[in-house]
């Protein structure tokens, strides 16, 4: 069992590492073209430096930005070296000056390409900063400059230095208006789809967006393993719904899950004339982090964690006499780290296994199999 685990682990490693290798063409320093592949994960920051292969195969080659002159990963993103005014400054909230004013200094970097067209829109991030960059008719890269800072009045309230308004404003129409868009990909990006849109632009390009939103329907069969004095946790079923959104980075591998579920239990009969409490059901809130290491357009393979789990439990205690309810009782509970799972994925269809790992005497040991079936109307 052991040797398999192993063998399913590094199966599962290689699958992930072929996986982050994705057709690209690299236009190099001195205009030659070269095609292979590219390992790209979908990084928060922006690669300055690319790893690449002629085939699968083949050894790796470090490309960084002095042998770059741009990059294009097949439906995946767009990258070009140009020089740049960036500004420079804390962004951190615990960092942030008592100056609005911004620190620009001119860099050579890679920047990712979001939106193509008539006016072009362009993103760096690296661990000090994300900055946006623009390039209208003329095909000049300026800045898109944001800044927080405190106010020097009030340490407290929080100013924001909108300039990058001032600059959409020259590209704005009746349809892309710049009094509300905010700095972010996805405020921006929207922004330049209308303004493009609006210059007569058809033939415009959008960084493909890969994070997905699914809604599930759950069902399970759980089984209890242990027995605690007058409290029996036997099996019972689950029903509920999911929801789950996939991250936009490392090739949308990580997903956060927020659940509702309701727990039937079933009864024993053979305790109805002895003193006992008996657990009926239970509503359940939780949030779930998972991995998927495997991650295909089909086939998916996924662990995960129940990292809050509050539940409401309702108990009927009985007495000496068959089918005399006493006492009906709620109780409530917050539990971290609740459960573990682990499943399998075929197109909206998903089996899985759920272990309960919490200290609750009540559910410990439990363990569950289910179904969930994605509905498609909503990814």
């Amino acid at each position: 069992m052991k040797l398999l685990l192993q063998i399913f682990t590094l199966l599962l490693s290689v699958n992930t590492f072929a996986q982050s290798f994705k057709p690209a063409e690299i236009t190099l320093e001195n205009n030659s073209k070269i095609s292979g592949l590219v390992f790209y994960n979908t990084p928060y920051h922006t690669p300055q430096s690319f790893r690449f292969k002629a085939s699968e195969t083949s050894e790796e080659k470090i490309y960084n930005k002095n042998d770059i002159k741009n990059i294009s990963v097949n439906n995946y993103g767009e990258f070009l070296k140009t020089d740049v005014e960036i500004s420079r400054h804390n962004e951190a909230q615990n960092k942030i000056s008592y100056n609005g004013k911004f620190n620009l200094q001119k860099e050579n970097l890679i920047l990712e390409v979001l939106v193509k067209g008539t006016n072009t829109l362009y993103k760096f991030a690296d661990e000090k900063n994300t900055a946006f960059f623009y390039s209208a008719n003329d095909g000049v890269i300026k800045p898109l400059l944001y800044k927080e800072y405190y106010h020097p009045d009030n340490e407290s309230a929080i100013v924001k230095n909108n300039e990058f308004r001032i600059d959409l404003k020259n590209l704005a129409c009746e349809n892309a208006s710049v009094n509300y868009v905010k700095y972010s990909d996805s405020e921006l990006i929207k922004f330049f789809k209308k303004a493009n849109e609006c210059a007569g632009d058809t033939n415009q390009t959008i960084k493909k967006d890969f994070t997905k939103n699914y809604l599930k329907v759950v069902t399970t069969k759980n089984f209890g393993k242990e027995k605690y004095d007058v409290y029996d946790v036997k099996s019972s079923y689950t029903f509920g719904l999911e929801f789950e959104r996939n991250m936009p980075f490392v090739n949308n591998s990580f997903s956060i899950a927020f659940a509702t579920n309701y727990t039937t239990f079933d009864r024993d009969e053979e305790k109805t004339e002895i003193h006992y409490a008996n657990l009926t059901n239970q509503v359940e809130v939780a949030l779930i982090l998972r991995y998927y290491p495997l991650n295909t357009e089909k086939y998916k393979v996924f662990v995960g964690v129940y990292a809050f789990d509050w539940s409401m439990s309702h108990y009927v205690t009985r007495t000496f006499y068959s089918g005399n309810p006493i006492v009906k009782e709620n109780v409530s509970q917050l539990l971290t780290v609740n459960n573990i799972e682990a499943g399998f994925r075929y197109k909206d269809f998903e089996i899985f296994g759920l272990l309960n790992i919490s200290q609750n005497y009540l559910q410990r040991n439990q363990a569950s199999i289910g179904l969930k079936y994605n509905l498609p109307f909503v990814k």
